[in-house]
C-alpha cells in the first residue's frame, strides 16, 4: 500500500464520489476543494486521520458526511476547518 500521509483533491468539476481507493489507511490530511459534483455517500474518512479542509463548492459533500459526526471512530481528528463555503448545512455539526 502506498505511504501517503496528505492528499488534496481541487477542482474536479465532474467528479461525483471520491473514489475508496484515494484514502489510504495512513492518510492524514485530506483537502477537498472546489468539486461541486460531489454528493450522495462518500467512502468512510480514513481512521488515522487528523486534519479534514473543506473548502468553496463541495456539492452536497457536507450532508454525505454527516454520519461521521455522530459516532468516534475518528478519535484522531484534531482539525476540521470549513472555509470560503458556498452551501455549508449541516456539516456545522462538526463543530
Amino acid at each position: 500500500m502506498p505511504c501517503r500521509f496528505s492528499l488534496e483533491i481541487e477542482c474536479c468539476q465532474k467528479l461525483m464520489v471520491v473514489p475508496h481507493y484515494m484514502f489510504f489507511q495512513n492518510l492524514k490530511k485530506l483537502v477537498i476543494s472546489s468539486c461541486p459534483s460531489l454528493g450522495g455517500m462518500q467512502p468512510c474518512l480514513p481512521p488515522l486521520l487528523e486534519e479534514l479542509i473543506l473548502e468553496a463548492d463541495l456539492g452536497c459533500l457536507s450532508d454525505s458526511l454527516m454520519p461521521v459526526s455522530h459516532n468516534n471512530s475518528h478519535s484522531n481528528l484534531k482539525s476540521f476547518r470549513i472555509q470560503f463555503a458556498t452551501h455549508v448545512t449541516s456539516s456545522l455539526a462538526f463543530l
